[in-house]
């Protein structure tokens, strides 16, 4: 988790803040409050909200409303990191990060928490990739359905045991990639809703690379 923890900091940053294109906060470490309401990390900063004064809605807070919290935020840094922690254990027990190479978890992380399914999708393709290019035979093959299962787990205990660290980085490049096309088919299927995002998955997923 301080792996995932570190990554956040640097990608989502250490402060509440309002992201283009949404509708709410995001907390530390990329909580969006939109999706996650009930968050501890959410909530605690709404109750800080309420305590300095500030009385509107998260998502109708002025520039000024996040100054002030982030200013009451300093020295407390413990006790964010502390909720986030929490909030990303218990989020991603279906992400199986344990099944990955360490070469692959941030990446896998990443894809998961932007969404699971399309993730697993990712997961999946890049096993049957593997499979096509004659490196690695994992038997009965997994299904690109965006549901971990037996083949999907098999299929990983044989890459963790059999491939090499180039290898690792190799099935991490395939993920990045396949996640790539799962968001142009998420952009194209519907334009008018998510093709202003596109850009910026694709950026992530760049960044990602380099991690």
């Amino acid at each position: 988790m301080k792996a995932l923890l570190d990554y956040l900091e640097k990608a989502e940053g250490t402060k509440v803040h309002y992201n283009k294109t949404e509708d709410d906060i995001t907390t530390p470490y990329g909580i969006y409050a939109k999706v996650h309401p009930n968050a501890k990390l959410v909530l605690y900063i709404q109750k800080i909200s309420k305590k300095i004064g500030i009385d509107s809605k998260s998502k109708k807070w002025s520039h000024k409303d996040l100054q002030k919290i982030n200013e009451y935020l300093i020295g407390k840094e413990k006790k964010v990191r502390a909720l986030a922690s929490a909030f990303y254990e218990e989020f991603l027990k279906n992400a199986h990060l344990d099944k990955f190479p360490q070469e692959c978890q941030v990446a896998m992380f990443s894809i998961f928490t932007n969404s699971n399914t399309r993730a697993w999708r990712a997961v999946q393709q890049s096993i049957i990739n593997i499979e096509e290019s004659k490196m690695l035979k994992f038997g009965r093959l997994s299904t690109v359905d965006g549901i971990y299962g037996r083949k999907t787990k098999n299929a990983l205990i044989v890459i963790n045991k059999e491939f090499s660290k180039e290898g690792y980085m190799y099935f991490k490049t395939l993920m990045l990639s396949n996640m790539k096309t799962e968001y142009i088919k998420l952009a194209t299927s519907s334009p008018r809703k998510f093709l202003i995002y596109l850009r910026g998955w694709d950026n992530r997923m760049n960044n990602l690379a380099n991690k």
